[in-house]
């Protein structure tokens, strides 16, 4: 199994999954600062940087499939990202 998974949709039915078995260390770094300042960012401009993070770590993923991923699983995978025990899949979120 992959470490980290994006399902796309079509309607309600899965039509395909990225997968990735590592992050690269910029990622994190990026994730970290994303959720560093999360509090302070407009809600659009955090959504944008988690989007945008998500067409990083998934190569070949577009935007107009993004649009059609589940925001839950999005938002689950950031989470994820920036988890202080990412490698053991932690839901948990810093300062949340």
């Amino acid at each position: 199994m992959a470490k980290f998974e994006l399902k796309i949709y079509k309607g309600d039915e899965v039509e395909k999954t990225y997968a990735v078995n590592h992050c690269p260390w910029g990622l994190y770094t990026e994730a970290a600062d994303v959720q560093d300042h999360i509090k302070t960012m407009a809600g659009n401009d955090v959504i944008k940087s988690v989007g945008n993070i998500m067409l990083q770590l998934f190569e070949g993923l577009t935007t107009e499939d993004l649009q059609r991923a589940d925001g839950h699983e999005v938002m689950s995978l950031f989470v994820q990202l920036v988890s202080p025990d990412a490698s053991k899949g932690s839901k948990a979120i810093k300062n949340a």
